[in-house]
């Protein structure tokens, strides 16, 4: 009992801290008037999209609203981890990914606006980035001496009664024009998808083709990212009999969950891909009365689980699935189950669901913990968790 109380206290701590971590990072803006100012930004906070975010000066740390209006250029970071954005006053296409709200015929419709785009590429020529509210991405394309343009990549109906969709390849044009004189890249041009990835591969390879051309800055180069975390929770175990698993459905008992978590991000996606390697100390605790079961067993588990999130406001909702591992460590009582329903060593299926902010995670999660009970020559038995868990990246 004294364990499980440390343990819920530990998980009240990881939940304050995580609630109140921001992810603050050090920032340069040079503004519309020609004044420098350097200071802080919350890196989980700020969106490109916004009007305006909180900007803190490194005179005195006091939070001010900067309007994207005013700025010219902006750097977040350092080297080699460095961002830039400049400021954009112009046309941008009124265009949404969704399926609702896609555009009717080929007709471009404009908004004048006032954004901050991300430089992906710079050199002799130059690509950014913009990605709207509702997470569709825009590119705009220079070259030296040459007006700043949006790439035409938007999808669209053929009209009210055709409901077909179709894809607006102009900037196949576009790119033409801008990267005529690279022989070779005009194929690459033809079969290239509008993607950043591979977008930011032709601009740098484009850059690269000659003496006479430029690469002076490329956006944070590719590659996977690898974090740990302090993961915390409860989980409430139910081993039954399969006749007896929708009667007295709440028998079972709940045990705290302890353990580390590695997450290595996708090298494309970071925010949105990520595999999941956890190992767990799970105390596994059981009582159904109808079936006289009763069991305390501790086990070490190990969980490898893939994870797809996507971007609500300022929050990342995300779905996991995958793999468990169950290695028993020591077994206090094991009554009224048959030697094949807890065994030594488990293996299982893992589901859930929860949301990230910053530093902090927490979700829902739904075990089967030994995947051998669910083949037709197995004992009529199941073993099932659901459980709550907590995590705080420590190092990132």
């Amino acid at each position: 009992m004294k364990l499980e109380l440390i343990l819920i206290l530990l998980l009240l701590g990881i939940v304050y801290q995580g609630i109140g971590q921001e992810d603050i990072r050090p920032v340069e803006i040079v503004l519309s008037n020609g004044t420098i100012r350097t200071g802080e930004i919350s890196n989980d906070k700020w969106q490109a999209h916004n009007k305006q975010f909180i900007f803190r000066p490194e005179e005195d740390k006091s939070p001010i609203f900067i309007g994207v209006d005013s700025i010219v250029e902006m750097t977040i970071g350092e080297e080699p981890e460095m961002e830039r954005y400049f400021g954009y006053k112009g046309p941008v296409i009124q265009f949404s990914d969704k399926i609702d709200l896609l555009p009717e015929g080929e007709e471009v419709t404009y908004k004048e606006d006032t954004i901050l785009l991300k430089a992906l590429v710079l050199g002799t020529a130059n690509l950014y980035s913009y990605i709207s509210l509702e997470g569709t991405e825009h590119f705009f394309v220079s070259r030296e001496g040459t007006e700043l343009t949006e790439l035409i990549t938007f999808r669209y109906r053929l009209s009210e009664t055709d409901r077909r969709i179709r894809h607006h390849d102009h900037f196949i044009t576009q790119l033409q024009e801008l990267l005529p004189d690279c022989g070779w890249i005009k194929d690459w041009i033809e079969d290239i998808e509008v993607e950043e990835s591979e977008l930011k591969d032709l601009f740098i390879e484009y850059n690269s083709c000659d003496e006479q051309k430029s690469l002076v800055y490329v956006n944070a180069l590719l590659k996977r990212k690898l974090s740990a975390a302090i993961a915390l929770g409860g989980a409430f175990t139910r081993v039954s009999r399969k006749e007896d698993q929708i009667i007295n459905i709440g028998t079972g008992q709940l045990t705290p969950r302890l353990g580390l978590s590695a997450k290595l991000t996708s090298k494309y996606n970071p925010d949105i891909q990520a595999f999941l390697l956890e190992v767990l100390y799970s105390p596994f605790s059981t009582y159904d009365e109808a079936g006289e079961i009763d069991v305390q067993s501790t086990y070490l588990q190990t969980n490898i689980l893939y994870q797809s999130s996507w971007q609500s406001a300022k929050n990342w909702p995300y779905f996991l699935a995958g793999l468990t591992y169950n290695a028993r460590l020591s077994t206090k009582k094991q009554n009224g189950l048959p030697a094949q329903v807890l065994v030594d060593h488990m293996p299982g299926l893992l589901v859930g669901f929860g949301v990230q902010s910053g530093r902090f995670r927490m979700g829902l999660r739904y075990e089967v913990n030994n995947l051998g009970l669910l083949f037709p020559q197995s004992p009529s038995y199941y073993a099932n968790t659901l459980s709550l868990m907590a995590a705080y990246t420590v190092l990132k």
